[in-house]
C-alpha cells in the first residue's frame, strides 16, 4: 500500500507534481486559510485525476466561509478515481448552506467513492446545506462506510428526512454513523429520518447520536419501526442523552430492543427522566440472548 503524502503547505502542494498524486492528506490548523486559498486548493486538487484517498483537516485559526467550501468542494468532484474521501473543517468562520451543498456536489461527482468521513459541526448547514450533502450521498452507489458528524447545524425536518431518504439510496451501505446532536427536534420530527433508514438493505453496524435533540416520549415512539425492521443489523449504537425520555417511555424501548437480534447494543439514556427505570431497563436487555456485547449508559 502507498504511502499516504502530507501537506501542510498550499503552496508546495500546487506546485507538485499533481498528475502523480493517489493518496494525499492537508492538515491545515491555524493556518489563516482564507476563501482564496481554499478555492485554490479544490483548483489544484480538481488536477489530481489518480488521486483515490484524500484527507482534509481545516481547523482552528481558519477564514474558510461558504464561497471557499463551495469551491473547494466542487475542485473535489473533479477526482472521479476518489474512493476514500475524509473532510473535516472547524474553521473560525462557518460554511454555511452554499458551503457544503458544493461539498454535496463534489461529493456527488465521485461516484466511485466507498469511504465518506464528514465533519463539519457548528458551520450553520441548516435544512438546505443537510440536503446538499445528503443529495450528494445519494449518488455515490458504492459507498460502504459513512461517517457523518454535524451536530449544532439548525437542520429540521426538511434536511433530516432529505439525509435519510438519499441514505436510502445508497444499496452497499454497511456501516452507518451519523451525528444530529444539538439540533433541537420535536417529537414529530425524528421520525422523518428513521423511517428512512430502514430501506438501506445492506445495513449491518448503526450509530446513531442525537444528544441534546430535546424530544420526548413520542420521539422515542418513532424510533420503534426503526427497531422492529432491524434485523439484518447486528450492532447498533443508539445515544440519546439529555432529552425528555420518562421511565414509561425507557421501558417501552428495552421491550423493543429484547426481541431485536443484535450482537452488540450500546445504548445512551443518561440525563433522561427515567429515575428507577434504569434498573427494570438493564435486567429486560440482560436478557437478550445473542447479545454478545452490551454496554448501557444512565445516571444510576
Amino acid at each position: 500500500m502507498k504511502e499516504i503524502e502530507q501537506y501542510k503547505s498550499l503552496i508546495k502542494f500546487i506546485s507538485s507534481d499533481l498528475l502523480k498524486k493517489t493518496d494525499v492528506e492537508f492538515y491545515f490548523k491555524d493556518t489563516k486559510l482564507g476563501n482564496k486559498q481554499a478555492s485554490d486548493l479544490g483548483s489544484a486538487i480538481k488536477k489530481c485525476k489518480n488521486l483515490k484517498q484524500l484527507i482534509i483537516q481545516i481547523i482552528g485559526m481558519n477564514f474558510i466561509s461558504q464561497k471557499g467550501a463551495s469551491d473547494l468542494g466542487i475542485g473535489i468532484g473533479g477526482c472521479k478515481n476518489l474512493t476514500n474521501l475524509s473532510i473535516t473543517v472547524f474553521s473560525k468562520f462557518k460554511i454555511g448552506e452554499e458551503g457544503a451543498c458544493g461539498i454535496g456536489t463534489g461529493i456527488g461527482n465521485c461516484q466511485n467513492l466507498e469511504i465518506i468521513f464528514l465533519y463539519l459541526c457548528h458551520n450553520q448547514i441548516g435544512d438546505r446545506g443537510a440536503s446538499g450533502l445528503a443529495v450528494g450521498f445519494g449518488k455515490c452507489k458504492n459507498l460502504k462506510f459513512l461517517e457523518i458528524r454535524i451536530t449544532s447545524n439548525n437542520i429540521g425536518p426538511i434536511g433530516s428526512q432529505e439525509l435519510g431518504v438519499q441514505f436510502s439510496k445508497c444499496n452497499n451501505l454497511q456501516n452507518l454513523i451519523i451525528e444530529l446532536s444539538g439540533t433541537t427536534y420535536a417529537d414529530d420530527r425524528i421520525s422523518f429520518f428513521c423511517k428512512e433508514i430502514l430501506n438501506c438493505d445492506k445495513l449491518t453496524n448503526l450509530k446513531l447520536n442525537l444528544n441534546g435533540n430535546k424530544f420526548g416520549d413520542q420521539g422515542m415512539l418513532s424510533l420503534f419501526p426503526l427497531l422492529e425492521s432491524s434485523s439484518k443489523i447486528l450492532s447498533l449504537s443508539l445515544s440519546l442523552k439529555e432529552n425528555n425520555i420518562n421511565e414509561q417511555a425507557a421501558l417501552y424501548l428495552a421491550n423493543q430492543l429484547s426481541k431485536c437480534q443484535f450482537k452488540i447494543l450500546e445504548l445512551d439514556l443518561s440525563e433522561n427522566s427515567i429515575l428507577g427505570g434504569y434498573y427494570a431497563l438493564k435486567r429486560k436487555l440482560f436478557k437478550i440472548m445473542k447479545l454478545m456485547k452490551l454496554s448501557i449508559l444512565s445516571d444510576y
